[in-house]
């Protein structure tokens, strides 16, 4: 991951605002001119170079008082090839020493871990860390108050217990269900099977999700990077049979994006295969 920050412009308009009459006290005039031009001499020359940066994560900060990160990310994202930007909402200048961001989940997140040139869903995936499952946000107890969902399966003598127990411990299974809430319900299920089973369950979504764009960096970007983190899918025949030639545990909502507008009650069936 690489940030630059070298937007001159605005820095030298916060250089020259507040604390212009403080510097020009404590600096004599000629040589803050001398070292602003050198500033200005310095910026030029990365911004020619910008063509052979090849960082993929352009990452931002919110609260960032010194520096325009959020600006800057946007420039940067229009210039470097290939480049995606992270928002971290709640964090200063010093992003990478605060507290609140994981490194590896964006990198994970941004598909930057790879064994080749593409990045391949199933190959490259890893499962979410402790670290990771821990400071979910579903994992909070408003989200579970909010969402007041219980777990119930069906035993092979066909008793009815509260849990996954009667979800084989090994896959491949499929599991169909039908949306609620907008599809936030799929993060209380994986939270589940991760809590119980020990493994993943792997979400099938629509494809668009997985290619947001900049405006939705806000709003729908950090709940695309923790679906991505916990093992969701863009749907396909493919990817379907995929995750079940795995042996894998599947999640499938035939209704769809269409389906995610209704309230329904949600129902969950398991396939044994």
């Amino acid at each position: 991951m690489e940030m630059v920050n070298i937007h001159i412009g605005q820095l030298l308009g916060n250089l020259t605002g507040d604390m212009s009459h403080m510097m020009t006290t404590i600096i004599p005039k000629d040589t803050l001119k001398w070292r602003i031009k050198l500033l200005e001499s310095a910026a030029a020359y990365a911004n020619s170079r910008l063509h052979a940066i090849t960082a993929q994560i352009v990452a931002f900060s919110g609260k960032d008082k010194l520096l325009p990160s959020k600006n800057e990310a946007h420039r940067l994202s229009g210039l470097l090839k290939h480049c995606n930007i992270r928002v971290f909402e709640e964090n200063g200048h010093a992003i990478l020493l605060e507290s609140g961001v994981n490194v590896l989940s964006t990198i994970k997140a941004s598909q930057m871990y790879r064994h080749s040139s593409k990045f391949d869903i199933f190959r490259d995936f890893l499962p979410p860390s402790m670290t990771e499952f821990k400071t979910l946000p579903m994992e909070a107890w408003w989200f579970r108050v909010f969402m007041g969902a219980a777990m119930f399966s069906t035993m092979e003598d066909g008793k009815i217990v509260r849990g996954l127990a009667g979800i084989p411990d090994e896959g491949p299974v499929l599991i169909v269900g039908n949306h609620m809430l907008w599809g936030f319900d799929y993060f209380v299920l994986v939270s589940e099977f991760i809590r119980e089973k020990k493994s993943v369950l792997h979400g099938l979504a629509h494809p668009e999700i997985f290619q947001l764009g900049v405006e939705y960096e806000h709003i729908l970007m950090p709940c695309v990077d923790i679906m991505k983190l916990f093992g969701g899918i863009p749907v396909s025949g493919r990817n379907l049979f995929k995750l079940l030639e795995r042996k894998s545990y599947a999640l499938l909502y035939p209704g769809g994006a269409r389906e995610v507008f209704h309230r329904k009650v949600c129902y969950l069936s398991s396939y044994f295969i």
